[in-house]
């Protein structure tokens, strides 16, 4: 949680002088190269997958988060920081919305609840 807040801070800072692609840009392969050393130093073996559903499913998903980084850091440029990333933070209730719709999983009482909850506490936090 602390470094998603500590991103946050720094992609709206960097976002003041460098257009907010050229920040995505930066961030995501500064991202990956870090993650690819803990790939390289892990003891558990790496298995990349060629062919298969698994390998379609992991490209899309970064197509869709390139999508998604690419609207946020737009939003930090041009909004208010506090307002962009509570209303980001809202994809976990849409993430549940479509985890039931699509997945077909349930939502007990007590989940739905919480959920309504933290969009009502979302929204008031960016108002």
């Amino acid at each position: 949680m602390v470094a998603y807040a500590l991103w946050a801070i720094g992609a709206e800072l960097a976002t003041r002088s460098l257009a907010p692609e050229i920040v995505a840009f930066i961030t995501y392969s500064t991202g990956a190269i870090l993650l690819a050393g803990y790939l390289l130093v892990r003891p558990e073996p790496v298995e990349v997958p060629t062919v298969g559903s698994a390998l379609g499913f992991a490209m899309a998903t970064g197509a869709i988060m390139g999508v998604g980084t690419l609207t946020y850091y737009h939003g930090l440029q041009f909004g208010d920081t506090t307002a962009v990333t509570t209303i980001a933070a809202l994809y976990f209730v849409l993430a549940a919305i479509l985890d039931i719709v699509v997945l077909g999983n349930n939502l007990g009482t007590t989940d739905a609840l919480g959920l309504a909850l933290a969009a009502i506490a979302v929204t008031f936090i960016s108002l």
